[in-house]
Formats: C-alpha cells, sequence, structure tokens
C-alpha cells in the first residue's frame, strides 16, 4: 500500500515557508526590499516593532508575501510557465574554505528562495520517509560530529565484522543531478501532488543547466534524496552462502556525495560499488568515482602501534570523511583542517601577549574550532595548544562584543 505523502497548498504553508526563510535574515537589505514592497513595512520601522522580541511585525509580514505566494502559484498552476517571476540565478566561483577548491555557487533572489521552502515543506512527509540515518550532510542536528561517531561505532562493533572500509564519490555531484530525474522520483511518489511536480518544473527551468543548484536550500534536500535510494538499493544487496543471506556491505554511510561502504571482504564491498555505479549512471545519469580503499588494523594492533616510538610507524589507516579521521580506537582530525586550527590558536596566543585580548573574529573561530577537540583524541595536542585556557578566553571575548552589541541597540 502506497503511504500518503501529499501535502496540500495552502496559505498556512506559505506563511511557515515565509518565517522558515527569512529567520536569522530580516535585515539583509534584499530581504527588507521585498518585505517594503509587498507587507509595506519600512527597516525602521521593522526595528522599531520588532524591539523585546514582539514577533506581530513578523507575522503580517509573513501573511502579506503569503498572499503574494498564492497569487503566483495560482497563475502557475492556470498555465502560465513565467508565474513565479523569478530573477536569473547567478552563478560565480568562490573558494572552497578548507580546501581552497573553487565551485560554482549559486546567488538566489528572495522569491526563489521563499518557493524553495515551499517546496521543502510540500516534500517533508516523503523527506522525512526516504532520507536515511547513515545521511549526514545539511541535515538538522546531524553533520560532521555525528557522522564521526557514527562511523566509530561501526568500526567498535564486532557483530558488523568490519575489516574493509571504501569511499566513494560522485563526479560534480549537484552539475550533474537533472531536476527532471528528482521531479521522476516525486511524481511517482506523489502523483497527486500537481502543485508540488509544477512548482519544481518551474524552479527547473530557472537553473542555469536544468540541474542542482550549489547555494539552494531545496537543492540539499533534493539530492539527499536521490542518495538515500542508491543507499537503499546498496543496502538491498546481498550473498547467500550454505543457506545464509547478508548484506554485501555491512553498512553504507554519506556525507552528500561522499559514500563510504563497510564491510567484512573488500571484493564484496566492491561488487556492491560496481552495481551502485551502474544504477547510478543508468538511472541518473552519475558517475561514481572510486576515492580510496582502507583495509583497517584489529583494535589489539592499533594499539600496540601507538605505543611506538617513532611517530611514521604509529599511523594506522583510518577513514578520512567530513573533517575527521576515524580509526578502530580512536578519531584524529584531518591534517589540513588541523593545520588551519593549529594556526588560528598559535595567533591567538600572540595576540594575547602582544595586546592583551583577542579580536572578536578570532574569538569566534576558536569557539567553532573547538568542537574538533572535544570530539577527538587530540589530548597532546590540546595540552601543547593550551586549548582550555584559550577557549574561554574566546568566550569572554565574545560575550563582551555581544553585550557592547546590545547596548548601542538599546541606546
Amino acid at each position: 500500500m502506497r503511504k500518503n505523502f501529499y501535502i496540500p497548498f495552502t496559505h498556512d504553508l506559505c506563511v511557515t515557508a515565509v518565517l522558515k526563510c527569512f529567520r536569522k535574515k530580516w535585515l539583509r537589505r534584499d530581504v527588507m526590499n521585498e518585505v517594503n514592497k509587498y507587507a509595506g513595512i519600512t527597516r525602521a520601522e521593522f526595528k522599531s516593532r520588532s524591539e523585546g522580541g514582539n514577533i506581530t511585525v513578523k507575522l503580517e509580514i509573513a501573511e502579506a508575501i503569503a498572499f503574494e505566494l498564492e497569487n503566483r502559484m495560482e497563475r502557475l498552476l492556470s498555465g502560465d510557465k513565467d508565474a513565479l517571476e523569478l530573477a536569473a540565478v547567478t552563478v560565480e566561483p568562490r573558494p572552497e574554505g578548507a580546501s581552497g577548491k573553487m565551485r560554482d555557487i549559486a546567488t538566489l533572489c528572495v522569491f526563489h528562495q521563499l518557493f524553495n521552502h515551499v517546496a521543502y515543506l510540500g516534500l517533508y512527509k516523503l523527506l522525512r520517509a526516504r532520507i536515511l540515518s547513515q545521511q549526514y550532510a545539511s541535515i538538522p542536528k546531524k553533520g560532521q560530529t555525528g557522522l564521526a561517531k557514527y562511523n566509530s561505532r561501526l568500526l567498535r562493533r564486532s557483530r558488523y565484522g568490519i575489516r574493509h572500509v571504501v569511499k566513494t564519490d560522485i563526479k560534480a555531484a549537484y552539475a550533474s543531478t537533472k531536476y527532471s530525474k528528482v521531479i521522476d522520483i516525486v511524481r511517482s511518489e506523489m502523483p497527486r501532488a500537481k502543485w508540488l511536480i509544477a512548482l519544481l518544473e518551474a524552479l527547473a527551468r530557472n537553473s542555469p543547466t536544468g540541474s542542482l543548484i550549489i547555494g539552494g536550500y531545496l537543492d540539499a534536500w533534493l539530492f539527499n534524496l536521490v542518495m538515500s535510494y542508491v543507499m537503499r538499493y546498496a543496502y538491498s544487496i546481498t550473498t547467500a552462502r550454505r543457506g545464509k543471506i547478508t548484506r554485501s556491505a555491512a553498512a553504507v554511510t554519506s556525507f552528500m556525495d561522499d559514500v563510504a561502504y563497510f564491510g567484512s571482504r573488500k571484493a564484496s564491498v566492491l561488487s556492491v560499488i560496481n552495481k551502485v555505479a551502474k544504477l547510478l549512471q543508468s538511472r541518473y545519469g552519475l558517475t561514481l568515482k572510486l576515492k580510496e580503499s582502507t583495509p583497517l588494523l584489529t583494535a589489539e594492533e592499533e594499539r600496540r602501534r601507538r605505543k611506538l616510538d617513532s611517530p611514521a610507524q604509529r599511523g594506522c589507516p583510518a577513514i578520512d570523511m567530513g573533517g575527521y579521521r576515524v580509526h578502530r580506537t580512536y578519531v584524529t582530525i584531518r591534517k589540513m583542517i588541523f593545520l588551519r586550527i593549529r594556526r588560528n590558536f598559535l595567533a591567538a596566543a600572540r595576540e594575547i601577549r602582544e595586546y592583551g585580548y583577542l579580536r572578536e573574529f578570532r574569538a569566534r573561530r576558536l569557539a567553532s574550532y573547538n568542537g574538533y577537540f572535544k570530539h577527538t583524541d587530540s589530548r597532546h595536542i590540546r595540552k601543547e595548544l593550551n586549548v582550555a585556557e584559550l577557549v574561554a578566553r574566546s568566550k569572554a571575548a565574545i560575550s563582551r562584543a555581544d553585550r557592547r552589541r546590545n547596548l548601542k541597540k538599546g541606546a
């Protein structure tokens, strides 16, 4: 029996989409331009009326813009393909923070962002039902730390018998994933949701290449949706031996287009990957790339190596994924990320020695980087960099900066 994932298009859905989209964006110039145009509220009026946490003005704006969203959707469903009135998507190459790799990041107009949230709410039941717990990128309350903890648990549990891990990624994942393929999935799962299919088709027409857009709120969810079907297929591949049926891959985890396949035999894992590669190419037009194969050591061998004198001999194979290197008995930080963290902690110590205080931007960096130390076995370097004291100083600096900012607002 097919589950009912259908969510009707309503005024309340549009109001919710506006509030979700504008959260933490209310005072942005492009947002306030649209607020002034459709709700008649200026930036100064918004600031004065929202003092003290008053949300009445936000609800008033959400109601006004929701009526405009409804008007455009009604015209779209009546056959006007340009009814959404979206500005062209602008794409420019920007360096990625961790590696410096250039990526084409898109800038979307405000109404494109709003309709992304409308579509997300329409897809909510399907996304909740289909996206797996082993998917960690662009999903609230998950992320890199959750992925590292889950991978660590997999390696520590003897019942999985994991001895090999093979990592893959998808070549130009977003640029190669066509909206039409995602719409086919939605159409098969939610045939009654005519409004949602029409909205997705309109968003696809506004994409420069008809593909998913890096920088779009909805696009990250759509790619995770596609990957959920791919991972389910990987889990469905089994082998039968002496009447016992077992999964060829004991586990599969993903961080967007990076996917790790765990198993007891390398041949079985590679067999699963070959079948997944064929499925990706035939059904979605995506190309799978093998990144690395890691034969894992036993817990006893890892502990023995860590006691050796030479740093070169102490190294152990690990799963390098999501910024962490996960071994069977411990977790460390990826080399490039660690070097960046170390530079910032050394710079912070130098600032305190020379000036007696931390600048706010440095303090916020240290506070965010502290998570890497909290969730890894980095005891010696924590002591060497004096992490505990520097993080405490950074939190105090952030608090002072926030208090000064609040006093200025009150004045």
